[in-house]
């Protein structure tokens, strides 16, 4: 399995974003997902984002609570 493995110098300030749900059709089924985006503020000011596709039973960064996937009907389009 492929790994990235990367160092960030000089951060200023690493922000945790809440846990975004969205749905999609595939085989004719609505389908839920989950993600989480960490934006890395470096010192000369340009971010780094970082979207992460969480799996059920996933800990959400920094709230450390279980994901759980809403039904497609409580997702918002």
């Amino acid at each position: 399995m492929p790994i990235i493995h990367t160092s960030l110098c000089l951060a200023e300030r690493v922000e945790v974003g809440p846990v975004h749900f969205g749905k999609y059709v595939y085989n004719d089924e609505t389908r839920v997902f989950a993600t989480q985006d960490v934006t890395i503020c470096m010192k000369d000011g340009s971010p780094l984002k970082l979207t992460i596709h969480l799996g059920e039973g996933c800990t959400a960064l920094a709230a450390g609570e279980a994901v759980v996937l809403p039904s497609p009907e409580e997702v918002v389009a």
